[in-house]
């Protein structure tokens, strides 16, 4: 059968199996990178203003994470917490958010809405996903935020705190003189809350404290609600959540305050909406990988079906033309039939009297006589052949020899001096 890939399909067999071996390798032994960098104030963020590390943590913990980046509302399930982490100031993802709130409130779902505080002035280089300088929002604008997520009737009704100046911070500095806050609220534990620069949230009589002090709270419930708001994002940023007992209050509050037994991280307010798709999929890594390998599958498997097409090529004629073909066919039934030593001597003698005619020798010769002719016509004309040897070597040809070689080339010999015997020495 012949090769559909010209000869090459050894190495073809040979790419693909190589192909499928590394594909597998990844797919069991590697883990797919993140696909989202980013240096904001969100769930994918490993910058000092971001949440990965909270994230980490509480899948670290066993508290299963889940990050949402399309129908979020839809998705959410008794048990689970919603955590809206640091809304952005105004435009659509302001408004996802409280749209969210709204559903969540709808299905008595708890939700956990992290003030936002903090926003990148400058990154560490040009595309990169760490910053190199941040700075804080405006009390102000923190304020009207958080009182469009959660539809207050005036803005009045929440106050921000601040106690410290605000002014920018080096995003790789220790913050200086840091507070501490006793957890009141988890009754007796002794927890406290370390913040590098505390934003507090003034009760005013629309929430409930969970965690501040007096008159002023890091963790506050809105009245009559399972809405939850964390003043202070330091408070599970990855820059404060090893600070203190940040990550031991964080965690016994979603697990015991609330009782969640999984959390749902919303990011499509940050603008990360994405339905899922199985083509996405198969174009990002790892799948990629499998991808390529079955499109090269599929290109070598229409390479094999080309020639398969179109019309048959005629079949070649069985028998060649050409008197080529004929000398061809006669000398290999010679050389089966075992004649090799009667076909020499006839070639022998043919070529010695048609050089005797070509010379105009007499005709009435003997045979012999006409080989001694011709041997000195020859010396005559300086010719190198001795045609009496030729015809010694011709008697010593037999019929069926081991090596036909030796009578070609005897053959080859008679044809050369026939041309220089009749025609000249050339």
């Amino acid at each position: 059968m012949k090769d559909p890939f010209g000869g090459r399909g050894g190495w073809i067999l040979g790419a693909a199996v190589l192909g499928l071996a590394v594909t597998m390798g990844f797919g069991l032994f590697s883990s797919a990178p993140s696909a989202i960098l980013s240096p904001e104030a969100d769930g994918f963020s490993r910058s000092v203003i971001g949440y990965h590390g909270l994230v980490a943590f509480l899948e670290a913990m066993e508290l299963p994470v889940h990050i949402s980046r399309y129908q979020t509302a839809e998705r959410l399930a008794p048990g689970t917490a919603l955590m809206i982490l640091a809304p952005p100031l105004e435009g659509e993802g302001l408004e996802r958010a409280t749209t969210l709130m709204t559903e969540a409130r709808e299905k008595q779902i708890p939700v956990v809405l992290v003030a936002p505080q903090w926003r990148v002035q400058d990154l560490h280089k040009k595309g990169s996903s760490w910053v190199g300088r941040i700075g804080q929002l405006s009390q102000s604008s923190v304020e009207a935020t958080l009182a469009t997520v959660l539809e207050l009737e005036s803005e009045d009704m929440l106050r921000i705190e601040r106690t410290t100046a605000t002014r920018p911070a080096e995003a790789n500095s220790r913050p200086p003189l840091p507070e501490a806050l006793e957890d009141e609220s988890i009754a007796g534990n002794g927890l406290v809350a370390e913040l590098p620069r505390p934003q507090l949230l003034h009760r005013k009589g629309t929430f409930d404290n969970h965690l501040g002090n007096e008159y002023f709270s890091l963790i506050a419930q809105l009245f009559e609600e399972d809405v939850w708001i964390i003043s202070d994002p330091d408070l599970v940023n990855n820059n404060g959540l090893g600070l203190g007992d940040n990550a031991a209050i964080i965690h016994r509050f979603l697990t015991q305050e609330i009782g969640a037994r999984a959390v749902m991280i919303d990011e499509t307010h940050h603008g990360f909406l994405s339905p899922p798709s199985i083509w996405r999929e198969l174009a990002s890594f790892p799948l990629i990988l499998v991808s390529l390998h079955l499109l090269a599958m599929f290109l070598a498997l229409v390479w094999a079906a080309s020639t398969r097409f179109g019309r048959p090529q005629p079949a070649p004629p069985r028998v060649a033309a050409g008197a080529g073909t004929l000398i061809d066919n006669t000398a290999r039934l010679i050389r089966l039939a075992g004649h090799t030593g009667d076909t020499v001597q006839r070639y022998f003698q043919l070529t010695v009297r048609d050089a005797a005619q070509r010379c105009a020798l007499p005709p009435n010769l003997e045979f012999s006589q006409q080989v001694q002719r011709l041997q000195k016509l020859g010396q005559a004309r300086g010719l190198a052949t001795d045609l009496t040897r030729i015809a010694r070597r011709v008697d010593t040809i037999p019929a069926k020899p081991q090596d036909p070689r030796r009578a070609l080339s005897l053959c080859r010999e008679l044809a050369t001096w026939r041309k220089e015997i009749t025609n000249g020495f050339r």
